[in-house]
């Protein structure tokens, strides 16, 4: 970051800090911890944004440079996810993984129509304190100040481009993506 000419600082609670700046609106590329393995970010190489504005799928996405068909996914508070998703029995585990869609209800629809595909469902993951110590934290500190319990996720890389993997990849992904917030680490 000193080799950069970008503005930082070292937050004691940046968890509390992301979760704010995604209530308030604002989008965040977040680098933590390792790397995720399979075929989704998983929240430790993701832009995370509210899933209230349905809007984000054009403007992301072409922040992004990345197609219209590219659907955006849901992080849900794994208190909360039989609110919010229909028929999920059987599905919970893999769900973990943001592997399966599941139907959406109508709380879902309304609060998070961002994420919802145009056939009223969605592929979550489900976030619980155990195996998304980070993320639960975030998600229960924006429920706290919107009541809600589902953000945006997408994995944090430009299209065609690997996912990012060291800070110097965020950086490059981040500085091509004119995102405005950033937190590593």
């Amino acid at each position: 970051l000193k080799k950069t000419n970008f503005r930082y600082k070292k937050i004691k609670s940046i968890n509390q800090k992301i979760a704010e700046l995604l209530a308030n609106g604002q989008v965040v590329a977040r680098v933590s911890g390792c790397m995720e393995f399979g075929p989704r970010a998983l929240g430790n190489r993701s832009i995370l944004y509210r899933a209230t504005d349905n809007s984000v799928n054009s403007w992301l996405n072409k922040n992004l440079n990345r197609s219209e068909f590219m659907p955006f996914a849901p992080m849900t508070l794994i208190d909360d996810v039989e609110k919010y998703y229909l028929n999920i029995d059987g599905g919970r585990d893999a769900a973990k993984y943001m592997t399966m869609t599941f139907d959406c209800s109508k709380k879902m629809i309304d609060e998070a129509p961002a994420t919802v595909h145009i056939d009223k469902t969605a592929r979550p993951q489900f976030i619980s304190k155990k195996d998304y110590p980070d993320m639960y934290e975030i998600l229960s500190e924006y429920k706290k100040l919107t009541g809600l319990s589902n953000i945006v996720n997408t994995s944090f890389n430009m299209h065609e481009e690997p996912i990012v993997s060291s800070e110097h990849d965020a950086i490059e992904s981040f500085t091509k993506s004119g995102l405005k917030w950033m937190a590593l680490g």
